[in-house]
């Protein structure tokens, strides 16, 4: 009786395959429901194995990123093919995410830090800024030194910030996410009167480091690293299983990284325009390479994006919620400068969103998302206004997407200790599938 169950079973499970097969050629949807037992599926996952499903063909590449289908994804027109010099050190990368120096939290509380902390996080803050890596330490510490006599922010020239990143990327071969966007975000800073060459340079700069840290923390993430031993005389680490463990998360990182993406900064908080039939012709600059925007085109604006606009005839970016955008000609525009150069009925419409958001409106909440690159000063507006409102963490978890950051402080007064503050950690979103 056993084996007539057994043959039924092997029986439905070739008819389940065939039916998965059929659905797979005509590309549709297949869903496991919970009626089926583990061990039938276990059975339709042998057949399908059995069938050659999922096994790639002789003619690809068996190397990490080198399938055919990825080698037509890293061969796209616009890929950066070249392996950064850093990884081809192959050297060993240090992520210091807080496990020895803590020089994270201190970013985020310096992103944080809007009004003039009062004297117990004002001393945490200057003692942490000590810890910092030379190249930031010079910023950061102006930073407090501005908030704490109550001047503005100091404007940070985009050679000083370049030479901030690049300095970061010699010291220990120095890669994290929390710099990236600490740096991006001090370019909203930039002087009126800039060379718009060490602009582009700078966010060309800004988008490689996202891609090397995102295939290296992949390649940290998939691969093992060996634990310390436990002796009678306490833990011992094997320096040799070290040493092979990190130079093969350097084999993977130069492999996965032709693949590679700058993750959520060209993912999240983006906005889509078309160019006016009647603009003139614009220049998208992307990873340092130039793209025409030709009227009657559409562009989705990522942070990281610039705009070069010609002299002369202005360039006219269409929303279809906010209206026209004018671009002021000759010049190389960011994100930071789209906002101010919006007409005073988009201004309007953003303002009665954001006070509907705050509120809890779902239609208002998706509109603001849509658009943060052009709405993000009124939010932050509205949130310091009306920070106990409702609305306001889900607000402040929206701005956080686009500030690349953190939300809420984590310097809050009081007896914490600095070693409770848990090291940020940036999500493995880089990689192309």
């Amino acid at each position: 009786m056993k084996w007539i169950i057994v043959l039924a079973m092997w029986t439905a499970a070739v008819a389940g395959g065939l039916a998965v097969l059929w659905r797979l050629a005509r590309r549709r949807n297949i869903a496991l429901r919970d009626r089926f037992s583990p061990k039938f599926v276990r059975i339709v996952a042998v057949i399908l194995v059995v069938l050659g499903v999922g096994v790639e063909s002789e003619s690809a590449d068996r190397s990490p990123g080198g399938s055919a289908n990825q080698r037509s994804q890293s061969s796209a027109p616009g890929r950066d093919e070249t392996i950064p010099d850093v990884l081809k050190q192959r050297v060993p990368l240090q992520f210091l995410l807080g496990e020895r120096t803590g020089w994270c939290e201190t970013l985020i509380g310096l992103e944080n830090l809007s009004r003039k902390p009062d004297g117990q996080v004002e001393k945490s803050l200057e003692d942490a800024v000590q810890r910092l890596p030379e190249p930031l330490r010079e910023i950061a510490a102006a930073e407090v030194k501005a908030v704490k006599t109550g001047r503005p922010k100091p404007t940070v020239t985009a050679e000083k910030i370049g030479a901030v990143l690049a300095q970061l990327e010699k010291i220990e071969v120095l890669f994290d996410g929390r710099s990236t966007g600490y740096l991006w975000r001090k370019t909203a800073q930039l002087p009126e009167k800039r060379d718009d060459e060490k602009v582009v340079e700078l966010f060309t700069a800004l988008h490689r480091h996202a891609r090397i840290f995102n295939a290296v923390n992949y390649a940290r993430a998939v691969t093992p690293f060996p634990r310390p031993r436990s002796t009678s005389i306490g833990p011992r680490r094997n320096w040799l299983e070290e040493h092979y463990a990190m130079d093969e998360r350097m084999r993977l990182a130069v492999s996965v990284f032709p693949r590679t993406d700058a993750g959520t900064w060209q993912r999240e908080a983006t906005a889509v325009f078309a160019i006016d039939k009647d603009s003139a012709p614009a220049t998208l600059i992307r990873a340092g390479e130039r793209r025409p925007l030709l009227p009657a085109a559409t562009v989705r604006l990522n942070r990281l994006d610039l705009i070069e606009t010609p002299a002369g005839k202005p360039v006219v970016l269409e929303h279809d919620w906010l209206g026209a955008l004018e671009l002021p000609p000759g010049r190389i525009v960011t994100v930071w400068d789209l906002p101010g150069l919006l007409s005073a009925d988009a201004t309007d419409k953003i303002a009665r969103a954001t006070a509907a958001a705050l509120r809890g409106d779902e239609q208002a909440i998706e509109r603001i998302e849509h658009v943060l690159p052009l709405c993000h000063p009124a939010i932050r507006a509205a949130l310091s206004e009306s920070p106990e409102v409702a609305g306001a963490p889900r607000l402040c978890t929206i701005l956080a997407t686009f500030d690349d950051s953190l939300s809420g402080n984590p310097w809050p007064a009081g007896n914490r200790k600095e070693k409770e503050l848990n090291p940020p950690f940036m999500p493995l979103t880089g990689l192309r599938r």
